[in-house]
């Protein structure tokens, strides 16, 4: 069906499989909101699971957040463990990572081999988007993702509004095999992003820290351009341009507008 069609909530939702037509790449968010939005109009669903397209999953990795999420309604928010689809024994991530405001990045935990995940109590500031199961409440009560990112950081502004009304948690028997980098050409090596990578990255990490913590921005700003003057040194002289001028695209953007279901 098109996009009109799925937003218009009169779709039959009895169908196994229904795939939506958008007719142009809309973005992270604007893309998942568009298939939430034809969720929501199912009364029957209680839950929409996010799923990267870049990732293999064990059977049971539905039903495992379903299960934790049922049990514990408070959780708003339910991820997954994330393992390297080409080392599976390498965690990526145990529902979500840790975000550093004065730098504006996510702080990379040291390796972990999932084995070991029991000894390691999660701690997250949002859940990553690989993987994302969230409540029906959760979306009636904060919304829809945030669109005007495009790419990246919509996870911590769901997380940041949510605040204080839904916990955040990851179900530990979801097992997700995750080809990070796959879609965008991101990957943990900065110097193996992609240019499309590190442009929209430098844009919306400016644009997260100019609503959410603004105090924060002159040393996000300092490291932005600290990072671009790395890239220059290395000469990478393309790169170095690209993230100035999207760090100004983050700056001068209008208000963010949330999205509402």
């Amino acid at each position: 069906m098109t996009r009109e069609q799925a937003e218009s909530r009169t779709a039959n939702y009895m169908t196994k499989l229904t795939l939506i037509q958008n007719g142009a790449n809309l973005g992270f968010a604007a893309g998942n909101n568009v298939g939430l939005r034809y969720a929501l109009g199912d009364e029957a669903c209680q839950f929409c699971w996010l799923l990267n397209n870049d990732t293999v999953v064990e059977p049971d990795a539905l039903s495992a957040m379903v299960r934790l999420m049922r049990q514990k309604p408070e959780i708003g928010l339910c991820g997954s463990l994330n393992l390297s689809y080409l080392n599976p024994n390498q965690v990526q991530a145990q529902g979500g990572k840790m975000y550093t405001r004065w730098t504006g990045r996510v702080r990379t935990p040291r390796t972990l081999l999932a084995q070991d995940v029991d000894s390691h109590p999660a701690s997250m500031s949002y859940v990553n988007g690989a993987s994302m199961l969230v409540s029906r409440g959760f979306l009636e009560s904060v919304g829809l993702m945030e669109e005007s990112y495009f790419l990246y950081f919509e996870e911590l502004d769901w997380a940041m509004r949510a605040k204080g009304r839904f916990r955040l948690d990851y179900a530990r028997d979801s097992l997700i095999y995750h080809k990070e980098g796959a879609a965008i050409g991101s990957s943990p090596d900065r110097m193996k992003r992609s240019l499309a990578s590190d442009k929209y990255l430098t844009r919306s990490r400016v644009l997260f820290t100019k609503r959410f913590f603004p105090l924060a921005l002159p040393s996000v700003l300092v490291s932005v351009i600290l990072a671009a003057v790395y890239r220059l040194c290395r000469g990478d002289l393309e790169r170095a341009k690209v993230m100035i001028s999207s760090m100004f695209s983050g700056l001068l953007d209008r208000k963010m507008p949330t999205a509402t279901p």
